[in-house]
């Protein structure tokens, strides 16, 4: 897949002759040059941030909380001017474009015109467009209009304009025009996979962060990916090649690399050749020489597969011997014999650049220990793989971990390679904090095994650093699931999770099991960390899921400040009072971030990169200052979450659950028979007093939810409503920037908020199938548009109504925020 691809050089003058073997291969360069891009930005998680240890820099206090978040309000923050902040993803004609920013009070029309692939003097089209359409203002925060019905889909520009002429024709004081484009393709971040065929090689290839080798397939993600845009590569001396896309949907795009592409930094977009405003901003990405190693093929003959015989020291021997020697270009496939059980009795040590493979048959170990079982089964270094293998023992709390699962140190953990295998816990689990298989580090490569865990948790990736996880099954147990934790530039699609257990009777057991967890650490006095770049798509989770648990989450984050500012500029920020490290560490400044909650600037974020006492330095500049205004909240952060394509089927407790994510997207889901549905969530504080992790610029689009049986739905007491799709917003948290559309919610459940409202701005809830709930006012939404769910999908009659557990876990939150909040 990807070898042997024609690449079509490119020019300002069209499409050149066909060249094979790419960019710098046999072929030739070939085509003439095209401009470089009229706008660049850089990928994230082009280098891994999560590593070292803690720098012991807590700050001073210890409760860092310093107005009350029960009195924070949006607000209705006063502007002379406009700005944008974000604009809302994938609208088509008759749809609203929804803005956030700082806006003044004057009516306000939008001047809008469809944009041409090519074009590239946009700002002149939108200026001449006869097209004006008026606007509707969500307090000073939030701005939206609709596209017309007639235009094509694809990319607009469009104008903020106020009247200059009262209506006496007298001269008002208008703030000046804004521009704006909508639906253009964005590049957040990108990873290089091998192809298929490279699953007979192992460690032959890699996964690459902002990079791939030639022959592999780059996989790019961000928004607004259109069915007819390419991928456009561009050499140093400026020759651009277009590369049909092999898969596209709407925020991520796989791409074959031709094996002739010659090794180098390239410039990469997606949209058309020449660039145009139609194309997102170029990045530049890596082609990488894929590694090089002689393999040498050896057989570990000596195991004994009749279910009695201690294999410990003669597989412990085959890695010993074979292990390659230090500083030589060797790759090691261990051939195991097939079969089994070959009972192992203690654990064994892997060897770096080792490859443990089994006939397509399989080899299986079964743990029987004399004692207690070992802390791991198999500890594995940098550089070990694995294939057809299966191992069956109890976990004392591993049956196998890989170097680095403590620290995400790159230098001794990752190149991992799985294919095939099957790992089980035994119900005689000795120790209940079960991490059942561990793995860290870069280059982590999982593929069609199975994972099952009987204690506590079933599969973790800790500080990974580029890893696909595709073609698995994870069954779960009692309290386990899978977590991604400290990590980046993960790919988890195409599994399938489930439970070997029923969910527990009356909706009150915890049997089901939790999905998906994502998250990174907040234990106090820790070194800091993030977790970014996630996508979660084209899986399958059923029959999982309790009343404390939620099947696929981002967790909640710590916190080191959250109170007013003395003063601002437009690249730092000095703090009315002293920040306190404890839960979220300084060791890496990249994993915080410090968003305005209150107040002047509010919706703005930007992630620091310094800090001395109470000053405070951003890598991304202010477009609106805060002021005396303002609040802020300093904490952990999610970045680019993406949940995409996904089916559920029989989840108890809340199906997805986003919290505090920044620049989000769950879309296109399937959910059938779902405990409490999708929820996003701003909440805290939950790592410590300081942490309000706010939710900013989301969109939920074209989810369906779906009755089913009925059995694990939720219904909330005092309303006796469903819940289908909620909007969470705890006291001193901040929802900013939220577009739910085209999703359908059936009858009984509703579209609803919770917990309050105060720190809603513009949430635009639109051409839903579904039914509106506000359990509260409703300032900060704007609900439009929408149609009564579709007929036939209604409650039956075994729907459970569990006020009593709605109730528990809601007062459950409650409790956790009073005893948390500030002053």
């Amino acid at each position: 897949m990807g070898c042997g691809l024609t690449l079509n050089p490119t020019s300002t003058g069209g499409s050149g002759t066909g060249v094979s073997g790419g960019p710098g291969g046999s072929g030739g360069p070939g085509g003439q040059a095209v401009p470089v891009p009229g706008t660049m930005q850089a990928l994230t998680g082009c280098s891994n941030p999560n590593t070292g240890v803690s720098n012991g820099d807590w700050g001073v206090g210890s409760n860092p909380v310093f107005v009350n978040p029960w009195s924070v309000q949006v607000g209705h923050p006063v502007y002379i001017s406009n700005t944008i902040f974000w604009t809302s993803r994938e609208t088509k004609p008759g749809q609203s474009i929804l803005l956030t920013g700082a806006f003044t009070d004057a009516t306000k029309t939008a001047r809008i015109a469809f944009i041409p692939p090519g074009t590239t003097d946009w700002e002149t089209l939108v200026e001449n467009s006869a097209t004006v359409v008026s606007t509707i203002q969500q307090s000073s925060t939030g701005l939206s209009f609709i596209v017309p019905s007639g235009f094509p889909v694809g990319v607009y520009g469009f104008q903020i304009e106020e009247p200059t002429l009262g209506p006496n024709g007298e001269k008002l004081k208008a703030a000046p025009p804004v521009l704006g484009l909508a639906n253009q393709p964005t590049l957040n971040w990108a990873v290089g996979v091998p192809p298929p065929t490279a699953s007979s090689t192992p460690l032959m290839h890699q996964v690459y962060d902002c990079g791939v080798e030639p022959g592999g397939i780059l996989r790019i993600f961000g928004k607004n990916f259109l069915p007819s845009n390419q991928v456009i590569l561009q050499t140093s001396d400026g020759t651009a090649y277009t590369l049909p896309p092999s898969t596209l949907d709407s925020n991520s795009i796989a791409v074959p690399i031709p094996s002739g592409v010659a090794p180098g930094t390239y410039n990469l977009w997606v949209g058309t050749s020449p660039w145009s405003a139609t194309s997102s901003s170029a990045a530049p990405i890596t082609i990488y020489s894929p590694p090089s190693f002689r393999v040498r093929d050896v057989s570990c003959s000596t195991l004994v597969g009749d279910g009695v015989t201690d294999n410990t020291k003669s597989l412990q021997l085959c890695l010993d011997w074979y292990a390659p020697f230090p500083g030589t270009p060797e790759l090691v496939y261990i051939s195991l014999p097939p079969g089994g059980p070959f009972v192992l009795t203690a654990g064994v040590t892997g060897r770096s650049l080792e490859v443990l493979v089994a006939p397509s048959s399989g080899t299986s170990f079964v743990g029987r220990p004399s004692g207690a079982p070992p802390a791991a089964w198999f500890s594995i270094p940098q550089y070990f793989g694995m294939v057809n293998i299966s191992l069956k023992a109890p976990a004392n709390p591993t049956l196998l971990t890989s170097s680095g699962t403590s620290i995400g140190n790159p230098l001794t953990s990752g190149h991992l390679f799985f294919n095939n295998v099957n790992f089980a816990s035994t119900d005689g689990a000795f120790n209940p904090s079960e991490l059942m298989f561990v793995v860290a580090g870069p280059d982590i490569q999982v593929y069609n095994s199975t994972f099952v865990a009987y204690a506590n948790q079933d599969f973790d990736i800790n500080f990974g650093d580029g890893a696909i996880l595709s073609g698995n099954n994870f069954v779960l147990n009692n309290w386990t699931g899978l977590a991604i934790s400290d990590s980046q530039n993960v790919i988890f699609e195409k599994n399938l999770t489930d439970s070997a257990q029923p969910l527990g009777p009356g909706n009150t057991g915890t049997s089901g099991g939790s999905g998906l967890s994502i998250g990174r650490g907040n234990s106090i006095w820790g070194p800091s960390a993030l977790s970014r770049d996630i996508y979660v798509g084209y899986n399958n989770f059923a029959n999982m899921g309790s009343n404390t648990q939620q099947v696929v989450l981002n967790d909640g984050d710590g916190g080191a400040y959250y109170g007013p500012i003395a003063s601002s500029t437009a690249d730092t920020v000095t703090l009315a009072a002293d920040p306190w490290w404890a839960w979220m560490g300084t060791t890496n400044l990249e994993a915080s971030s410090m968003a305005i909650v209150s107040g002047t600037g509010v919706g703005q974020y930007s992630f620091l990169k310094s800090h001395s006492g109470r000053t405070i330095g951003l890598a991304q500049p202010w477009k609106v200052l805060p002021d005396a205004t303002s609040v802020v909240v300093i904490s952990q952060y999610e970045l680019y979450m993406t949940w995409a394509h996904n089916t559920t089927t029989n989840t108890d407790g809340a199906t997805f659950v986003l919290a505090d994510a920044l620049e989000s997207v769950m879309e296109d889901n399937h959910l059938n028979n779902s405990g409490m549905g999708i929820l996003v969530s701003a909440f805290g504080p939950y790592g410590g007093p300081a942490s309000y992790g706010p939710v900013i610029n989301t969109d939920v689009l074209r989810n369906t939810l779906s009755v089913g049986e009925g059995t694990d739905i939720w219904r909330n007491p005092p309303s006796g409503f469903g819940m289908g799709l909620g909007i969470q917003d705890m006291p001193g948290c901040l929802v900013s920037g939220l577009m739910i559309r085209d999703n359908v919610v059936p009858e009984g459940d509703t579209i609803y908020d919770t917990d309050g409202v105060a720190g809603i701005s513009a949430v635009l809830i639109e051409q839903n199938q579904a039914n509106w709930y506000p359990a509260w006012a409703t300032p900060g939404f704007l609900v439009q548009d929408n149609s009564p769910p579709p007929a036939g999908d209604s409650t039956p009659d075994v729907r459970r109504v569990d006020g009593a557990v709605s109730a528990r876990w809601f007062a459950a939150r409650s409790s956790r925020l009073s005893q948390m909040s500030g002053p």
